[in-house]
């Protein structure tokens, strides 16, 4: 005995099958939405509000895991902490080779003077 019986019932009595599926469609409740220009408010609304809902539960679960409570944070939460965290790592890392690089050009060059002559339409102020 198989346990398809809507494949059984299309196979022995298809118009039955379909007037059985127009019957269960009909009975969903169907709200008709918003015209898709009037759209990008109320979803960026939602969006929002979404986005200080989870920052409040990020907040409640980091006061319980401080009071104690054994609780983890969402996945989605704790692979951003991560890639933040990596992110400063790596902007940390790159404000040190800059100021590496700067010390290794001040102790090659020093504090050489200007190898350039300063304008004399600049000193003229224009009147050459």
């Amino acid at each position: 005995m198989t346990s398809d019986w809507f494949g059984c019932l299309c196979a022995g009595d298809p118009a039955q099958a379909e007037q059985s599926l127009i019957g269960l469609v009909a009975r969903v409740p169907a709200e008709v939405g918003a015209p898709s220009a009037e759209r990008p408010d109320p979803i960026a609304r939602l969006r929002d509000e979404l986005a200080t809902l989870e920052a409040a539960e990020e907040q409640a679960v980091d006061n319980a895991i401080s009071a104690g409570v054994i609780v983890a944070h969402r996945p989605a939460v704790v692979q951003r902490r991560e890639n933040e965290k990596r992110r400063r790592e790596l902007d940390e890392q790159a404000v040190a080779r800059r100021a590496e690089r700067q010390r290794a050009l001040d102790a090659q060059f020093g504090n050489q003077a200007p190898r350039a002559m300063a304008s004399q339409y600049i000193a003229s102020n224009g009147k050459l």
